[in-house]
């Protein structure tokens, strides 16, 4: 079992904490539009001063993506691109990228590559965590102790419909932060939560902002989020 050590990510919303700043966490499909490109396009957003990279492992029946990451998971389907070959290639990849990358997954392709051989080649590859997005928190514990055991974090989603039992029990797998889904799935769902609860509705469409602080004190970047800077704040 390895040794648990600080990791890049938890490094960098360090560095961020302590400059008061607000970090940027960019998604990036790999294979789209191939595995040469994906290299090119990872330094890319190093140089550019991304904080924190979620690299996409394409997945032929999404649930929870919408048109625009599905057909970047179809043009990298269509090109070969599997989590195996992402992993054989990363080692390269990591050699000229400086920021946390993180394997955002749907959590078939990594139960069939095998969770210890995952853990064990991600890690060894320079993977810095892992988000399995089908993966409920209640399921989750043989995925995390293997990920933990090679010391890479794992993330979780949140959502303006989560429980407070669910958000709970997802911050007790977190080693650095959640992923907010601000969007509810209406603007009738979104009317279940009003301020006094502590959950912020922007008044605007079907935007939700929520920091979650009485569950969780990680940092909690929005995903999708449409809110306003004085939401993003809070």
């Amino acid at each position: 079992m390895s040794t648990a050590s600080t990791t890049r990510i938890e490094s960098r919303f360090r560095e961020l904490r302590e400059q008061q700043a607000k970090g940027l966490v960019v998604y990036l499909t790999a294979g789209d539009p191939s595995l040469e490109a994906t290299g090119g396009l990872l330094g890319a957003l190093d140089r550019a001063g991304v904080d924190v990279i979620e690299l996409g492992v394409p997945f032929s029946d999404p649930l929870a993506d919408g048109p625009v990451i599905q057909r970047a998971s179809e043009r990298a389907l269509r090109a070969g691109t599997t989590l195996r070959r992402i992993l054989e290639r990363f080692p390269g990849w990591r050699e000229s990228v400086r920021a946390p990358i993180i394997l955002f997954s749907y959590y078939n392709p990594i139960l069939q590559y095998g969770l210890e051989k995952f853990a064990r080649h991600a890690a060894q590859a320079g993977v810095d965590g892992a988000l399995a997005v089908d993966l409920s928190p209640e399921e989750a514990t043989p995925y995390t102790s293997v990920l933990r055991a090679q010391n890479l974090d794992t993330i979780f989603l949140a959502s303006p419909t989560s429980t407070d039992a669910r958000l709970e029990r997802a911050s007790s797998f977190l080693q650095d932060f959640f992923i907010w889904f601000p969007a509810p799935a209406s603007r009738a769902s979104a009317a279940r939560f009003p301020r006094a609860s502590g959950r912020w509705w922007s008044g605007r469409g079907s935007t939700l902002c929520c920091p979650w602080r009485w569950v969780s004190a990680f940092p909690i970047p929005p995903k999708y989020a449409r809110c306003s800077r004085l939401q993003m704040r809070r």
